[in-house]
């Protein structure tokens, strides 16, 4: 369980990797490691450093990327999944990589009203490294929940290429809008909360889950440039245990009788992608011997009004029903092994439970592909391989 304080300060991608790259024992090997494989891929020099601020009581890190430079919107894009492959993350923190990319340069299109813009904040390094940095953080930290305090946006005005913008800027405003974070102005003036901190943190809220009940174990501080006279211009993350298994879930229904087939398969891909924990269609009888079908989603509570007004959007259904329900949860974890098929070694994830194990069927698929093996033949091999390795240990 991780619990990001944003509420005093802000935040920005370099103070998120700051305050999270100090839950580790080694903060500046694993950055050294990374500003290596940033370096090979992108063929420059990239160097991130770790300096160590305190303001009053209050100890962390600040973060310092020194070589940054514009790279293109279409640039980025192809290196996103390079580094990704490169770094072995997960494959669900990928997608969660790839949504905080993808919300930026949605809010930017609708911003400039137009599909070719200059892409102030995605066309950087600095946000492709910040963004890849965090995550790869949170794809070592084997996480299943995560909670975010309400985001400290700053207030006034702002200097930026497009002249004083009052804040949060548009893109900013565009990125809260859609993601449903909770905010508030101030406490001081200026812009106190960045679009790539904003995406991070949207992203993270759809893609993990909130638990209230947790023993805290340690925490960090993630420092900004600005100062301020009457405060620390800090994030504070914290990493704890959960002790309660339950927690709450939304069901929702529709009943539909005049939808293809052909738009209740989009809508089950689309709902899914857009943080849906899953769905269902079921075969049914309505009035008058109608055969129809009932959708039922499962969703996080905090989604359910989204998810809803997405079904009615896309299915033309004029309502929904929403049902909150309890749920018990058994304790898992995400863990990497380094495997061997035919010579050649691939890295993948188990998510360990308490009673079983399940290899992430998308590093099946891969090595499948790679291989030219059957899925089935691969999952064969790797829970063997893994049985041994077990028994040897």
């Amino acid at each position: 369980m991780l619990a990001i304080d944003v509420s005093l300060a802000g935040c920005a991608g370099d103070m998120l990797i700051a305050a999270t790259i100090g839950l580790f024992n080694n903060p500046d090997e694993i950055l050294s490691d990374i500003s290596s494989v940033y370096s090979d891929i992108l063929n420059q020099t990239i160097n991130l450093t770790l300096q160590s601020k305190n303001y009053q009581d209050f100890q962390g890190y600040q973060l310092n990327i020194d070589n940054e430079y514009d790279l293109g919107y279409e640039k980025i894009k192809s290196y996103i999944l390079t580094l990704c492959d490169k770094l072995q993350i997960s494959s669900e923190i990928k997608k969660a990589t790839i949504y905080a990319f993808e919300l930026i340069l949605e809010s930017e299109i609708l911003v400039h009203n137009k599909k070719e813009v200059h892409l102030h904040e995605l066309g950087t390094s600095d946000t492709l490294i910040d963004i890849i940095t965090f995550f790869y953080l949170i794809h070592k930290l084997n996480l299943d929940y995560i909670q975010i305090s309400p985001i400290a946006l700053g207030e006034g005005t702002v200097s930026t290429s497009h002249g004083i913008l009052p804040i949060p800027t548009p893109v900013t405003s565009k990125l809260i809008e859609k993601s449903k974070l909770v905010t508030c102005i101030g406490p001081s003036p200026g812009e106190a909360a960045t679009p790539t901190g904003i995406s991070i943190l949207a992203s993270l809220k759809l893609h993990f889950q909130n638990s209230h009940q947790v023993i805290w174990n340690d925490s960090a501080l993630g420092f900004g440039r600005k100062t301020w006279d009457d405060r620390g211009n800090f994030l504070r993350i914290r990493i704890g245990t959960t002790v309660n298994e339950h927690s709450s879930i939304s069901v929702l229904e529709s009943n539909v009788d005049d939808v293809s087939s052909e738009i209740l398969g989009y809508t089950l891909e689309k709902l899914l992608k857009e943080g849906a924990l899953d769905v269902h269609y079921f075969p049914i009888m309505m009035k008058k011997s109608r055969p129809a079908f009932t959708i039922k989603v499962i969703c996080k509570s905090n989604d359910e009004e989204r998810i809803a007004n997405l079904i009615m959007k896309l299915t033309g259904t004029l309502g929904v029903r929403i049902n909150s329900i309890d749920r018990h949860l058994g304790s898992r974890e995400f863990i990497t092994q380094t495997v061997k098929i035919d010579d050649k070694e691939f890295t993948i994830t188990i998510k360990k439970g308490k009673y079983r194990s399940k290899i992430e069927f998308e590093d099946i698929r891969k090595i499948s592909e790679d291989l030219s093996l059957s899925p089935i033949v691969v999952e064969s091999l790797l829970n063997k391989q893994l049985l041994e390795n077990e028994n040897n240990d």
